[in-house]
């Protein structure tokens, strides 16, 4: 008994020693109010969650992270956009044609790159209502990517949905964007996602902590395994939001990015996992995170 409390007792005290650093090094641009916020999420709800729960959380976990272990890339891997926020690290495709932007922000030099060189770009996104910057090559439209039995349904539309309305041509050489801070779970985890008509996917995943509840780590193992139906995991960031999570002997960034490849353009190379004896700083979001962790070379030495 004397031994559990004391466990407990050091547990609290790391935390604590964790936020109040967090809250001391906040001068620094990497680290804000935001990041005591997901601290004190993750810890009550570990604290909340049943054992078997945690158990299923760290195998499920385990699972994923083989699964979205990033591919040797056929195609060289570029950053386009700033280098923090609003930037991706993609695999270079020669033409786009036409690019969905879900999310635009205060920033779209990503869309706005793919633009000047001539693809077609719909950012949906209800929260901007004026895009920074305009371009004859970009729409905006003020729908909000989501399920259609949300509230306020007239503003609320699938993927499938917004590929009818701007009338997409699934033989076209077609990209993916999703940063809509935390619906992409419950977006793409429908059971009729189509994702085949895009050459490349670039998606921010949000909200990790919550994967000790049952409700949403299904709903996030759904959206791999639709994410994969298709393509190939080419590249992994941790974002610059958010903290890296410890579920068991595991870590995993609270917010992260997938960039995901076309199975077509792997046709003709072996399927490689990529070796991460270090980390490639070049198409690192942000290399001064605390969430920035080689966690896949932290695997590798576990496997």
């Amino acid at each position: 008994m004397l031994e559990k409390i004391k466990n407990k007792l050091s547990s609290f005290i790391i935390w604590i020693k964790t936020i109040n650093w967090i809250i001391t090094h906040r001068g620094n641009y990497s680290f804000g109010p935001n990041d005591v916020r997901y601290a004190l999420d993750f810890f009550v709800a570990t604290k909340k969650t049943k054992l078997k729960n945690s158990i299923a959380v760290e195998r499920s976990i385990r699972e994923i992270l083989f699964k979205i272990w990033p591919k040797i890339s056929p195609l060289p891997i570029v950053r386009v956009g700033p280098k923090n926020d609003s930037g991706y690290s993609i695999a270079q495709i020669n033409q786009v044609d036409l690019m969905i932007s879900g999310g635009a922000g205060k920033n779209i030099d990503f869309e706005l790159f793919f633009a000047e060189r001539g693809t077609k770009v719909h950012i949906c996104d209800p929260f901007v209502r004026e895009l920074p910057k305009s371009h004859k090559n970009v729409s905006h439209y003020l729908l909000k990517f989501g399920e259609n039995n949300l509230e306020n349904k007239s503003k609320n539309i699938t993927i499938g949905g917004f590929e009818e309305l701007i009338k997409i041509n699934p033989n076209g050489i077609n990209q993916l964007k999703l940063d809509i801070e935390g619906s992409e779970i419950s977006l793409l985890s429908l059971n009729n996602l189509n994702l085949d008509k895009y050459a490349q996917i670039v998606i921010e995943i949000h909200n990790l902590y919550r994967l000790t509840l049952e409700d949403f780590r299904n709903e996030f193992v759904k959206t791999i395994e639709n994410l994969l139906k298709c393509h190939h995991v080419v590249n992994f960031n941790s974002n610059n939001n958010g903290l890296m999570l410890s579920f068991g002997s595991l870590l995993i960034p609270e917010v992260f990015e997938l960039t995901l490849l076309h199975h077509k353009y792997f046709e003709s190379i072996p399927l490689e996992r990529v070796k991460f004896e270090n980390i490639i700083e070049d198409n690192s979001n942000n290399d001064e995170r605390l969430a920035h962790i080689n966690i896949f070379a932290y695997m590798e030495k576990t496997e």
